[in-house]
Parts: structure tokens; sequence; C-alpha cells
């Protein structure tokens, strides 16, 4: 593929990586803001952040999306050369293989967080790779992408590894990062939305909360997963609190 090729599918790829990050990001910061008295007793710290917070995310989080654009070049110049397993037609495998490889693509997601997540919080790691996305103590959905390019890197090899591995159809590898975002969005909110039965029920109880990742940010140890709470549970890094504090958030936000 000639230079011209991918500069003139870099724009598109670039603005998809964009949007994806900043609608959501941003829609929901909006959305928190105007609505902050109504949603007080939905928050899960009491610290102010400031602006300068709001630009680092944002600013920390542009590298990110540059950085994803890049490697969505990199697959799509992969991809024309027949080198990925990326399939056109849905047909081909059918609607269930369809659906199931996105959630292949979650589960695995997961696992690749969990492990990686909890090895950049080793003293060797953490401050190359991961200390810049804790200096969001409290943070805000612009936090979502904060990384800094080496932990960048890191999050986005699980693409590679799905596109070279897992049979995956175009439309599949846009809803799998969307729900990503929306997921990493929700997480990084700092507000509550969930209802108090949701950490107590079962199958449900097994998916984290803004509670569990905004805990592992105040805490910086503990509660590594990111979609489940499988992983953190099985290796004991759960924080033993977590139940007991989103129980008390929800229940103070009237959400029984």
């Amino acid at each position: 593929m000639d230079l011209s090729t991918i500069l003139s599918i870099a724009p598109a790829v670039f603005l998809n990586d964009f949007l994806r990050y900043s609608i959501p990001a941003f829609g929901l910061l909006a959305i928190l803001l105007l609505a902050r008295k109504k949603l007080t007793a939905q928050r899960i710290q009491n610290r102010e952040i400031r602006f300068r917070q709001y630009a680092r995310e944002f600013g920390y989080s542009m590298s990110t999306v540059i950085i994803y654009a890049s490697a969505g070049i990199a697959i799509f110049m992969a991809q024309r050369a027949g080198l990925t397993r990326i399939y056109l037609n849905i047909e081909d495998r059918g609607w269930v293989y369809f659906v199931s490889s996105i959630v292949i693509m979650i589960i695995l997601h997961d696992g690749y967080f969990y492990w990686t997540h909890r090895l950049m919080h080793s003293r060797i790691l953490f401050k190359t790779f991961h200390r810049i996305h804790h200096l969001s103590r409290t943070p805000s959905p612009l936090a979502a992408y904060a990384f800094s390019p080496f932990e960048a890197l890191v999050q986005l090899a699980i693409f590679p590894m799905i596109v070279f591995v897992i049979p995956a159809h175009p439309i599949a590898l846009f809803i799998f990062p969307t729900w990503m975002i929306l997921r990493n969005v929700l997480g990084h909110s700092g507000y509550e939305f969930f209802p108090a039965w949701f950490a107590t029920t079962p199958v449900v109880r097994s998916l984290t909360t803004a509670v569990h990742h905004d805990m592992h940010h105040d805490t910086m140890r503990g509660n590594y997963g990111l979609y489940f709470r499988f992983w953190d549970r099985m290796m004991g890094t759960e924080n033993p609190l977590y139940e007991l504090r989103f129980s008390e958030i929800a229940n103070r936000g009237g959400k029984k």
C-alpha cells in the first residue's frame, strides 16, 4: 500500500477514534456538570475537580487517540494485504458467530486488561506506564483514555491480537471498541447510576460498576478488572469493602 493511500484514509480513521472518545466522554461530562446538584447523592468522592485536571485528561486522551488511530491504519493495511482474519460478509459465518465473536472479544479483553493492569501496578512498571492515569485520583469521564503513550500501546495491543487470531467482521470490530469506551467512560464518571440490587443479584453482580473502578483510583490498589469482577474475586484482589461502599452510595441515591 503506497503512502498516498495511507494519507487518504488517515483523517477518517483519526476522526472515528476521536468521535468514539469525545462524544461519550464530553457528553456524559456535560450531563454531570449540568445536573450536578440533582446528582449529589450519587457522587462517589467529595473532591472537587479543577479545570487543569480536565485539560490534562483531555491532552493525554488525544495522545491515545492518535496512537489508536495509527494502529487502526496499520490493521487496515494488514487486512488489505490479507494478513488478518477479518472477513467481510456476515453470511460467511452467520449471525450466531457474529454475535459470539463480540462476546469473545469482550471476555478476552477483560482478562487481558486485568493482568496487564495489575502488572502495570508493579513498582518496576508503574511510573513509566500507569502513573499518568492515576494522576486523576478523582476521575472524570475525560480520564477514560488518559494514558501515557506507553500504556496506550499496551492497551491497544488487544486489537492486533484479535484481528490476527479471531475471525472478525468490521462491524464487530466497531462495536467492540465502542462498548469498551462506553464502559470506560461510565467507570470514570465519578457517579454511580446502578441500583443497589446490582451488586448482589446473580449474573449482573459479576459486572463492575463506577464505584468498583473509582475505589481503585482512590486507593490505587485492588479492583483491577474492567468489565467483570471475575478475576478480582478469583485472585483475591477485590477491595473487601466494595459491596458495602456500592450499597451505601446506591441507597443514598435512592436507587433500590
